[in-house]
């Protein structure tokens, strides 16, 4: 995504109620601080292309809602390429970890090693990732690729992961793909309208998981051991 409207990402946030938004391509650097590109209701993880290299461009940021309980994954984003990564914290003390990856076309061979080892470690849990992969020539439905391809359609069969989009979300290719660890996972999956000035379409989709809520610190609890009873009743006896 080029050019991150802020004002129109909120626009969408509200109309379609959504609790994790994930862009690739955000062209964001360090001239941009996190109190430009904030939402209201969301806790931001970004990180940008000219953190891991010089040279604008790329870029991938990650917002959870604040109604949700999420936590930045440091070992994954301890990988020296674009993704970014987070724990939501769901039920029973588990994590599922979500990611937004972008891979470019003309990325180096070190970098994508490092890309691909950062997937290859998040499917070890149950996971959740979206993203720009620029792999147009696979067929999700066959898996028939080029071999330039090769290696990465290996990585997805090797570590057991379900991609879920079958439209092309750039042109006639199918560019942006969400994967997961359990097909269950993901429900109503739609690829809509193009976002603000970018070429790419939007992805929208359930994600099917149990979730645990932030805890609100300033609940008042009253201690009714301590209550004076006898006052109570008197004052009730008092009203007609």
């Amino acid at each position: 995504m080029n050019n991150l409207k802020i004002d129109d990402l909120q626009m969408y946030a509200i109309e379609y109620k959504l609790h994790i938004i994930g862009i690739a391509e955000t062209w964001l650097h360090e001239s941009v601080s996190d109190e430009e590109i904030n939402l209201k209701g969301y806790t931001t993880y970004r990180k940008d292309r000219n953190v891991l290299k010089p040279g604008r461009g790329g870029g991938v940021l990650l917002y959870i809602s604040n109604d949700l309980m999420s936590s930045t994954c440091e070992v994954l984003n301890n990988y020296k390429a674009e993704s970014i990564w987070c724990n939501l914290h769901v039920d029973k003390g588990s994590v599922l970890v979500i990611g937004v990856c972008y891979r470019s076309q003309d990325i180096e061979d070190s970098e994508l090693e490092q890309l691909f080892g950062a997937i290859k470690q998040a499917s070890k849990n149950q996971m959740l990732i979206m993203g720009d992969f620029n792999y147009p020539d696979i067929d999700w439905e066959t898996m028939n690729h080029n071999n330039s391809s090769t290696i990465f359609v290996d990585l997805i069969l090797d570590n057991f992961l379900i991609q879920h989009v079958g439209e092309p979300t750039r042109d006639k290719n199918i560019l942006d793909l969400v994967f997961t660890t359990e097909e269950a996972m993901i429900e109503n999956i739609e690829v809509i309208e193009h976002f603000s000035s970018s070429d790419h379409n939007i992805i929208c989709w359930n994600l099917i998981s149990k979730t645990s809520m932030p805890q609100n610190n300033n609940i008042i609890k009253y201690n009714y051991s301590r209550a004076d009873y006898v006052k109570i009743g008197d004052h009730l006896k008092s009203i007609d």
